[in-house]
């Protein structure tokens, strides 16, 4: 089985002007082109708690908001990037 796949830097993939645009491979859709800001979304192991994702494993979803982001809104963990000090590094980055 081969290893992870290594990250090409992002000049790589606009230098290859047929992989500009919008492509997904099987999961969350990218979109690649020049000058293009983009950032990641993350979440720490901590964030939801395993109790609460069974408990909202074993109700029915109704409504038409996702009971997983709810929770997750709820601020579980530890939330470190409210602390100033860190979140000022992150957005230095």
């Amino acid at each position: 089985m081969p290893g992870p796949r290594a990250s090409r830097p992002p000049s790589a993939v606009i230098a290859n002007a047929d992989r500009m645009g919008w492509r997904s491979r099987g999961y969350l859709p990218h979109l690649d082109g020049p000058n293009l800001i983009q950032h990641i979304v993350f979440r720490t192991g901590d964030s939801l708690p395993a109790q609460i994702r069974h408990e909202i494993e074993r109700l029915p979803n109704e409504g038409s908001s996702d009971p997983i982001d709810a929770a997750l809104d709820r601020g579980y963990g530890r939330r470190d990037l409210s602390l100033p000090w860190i979140a000022g590094v992150a957005r230095q980055r």
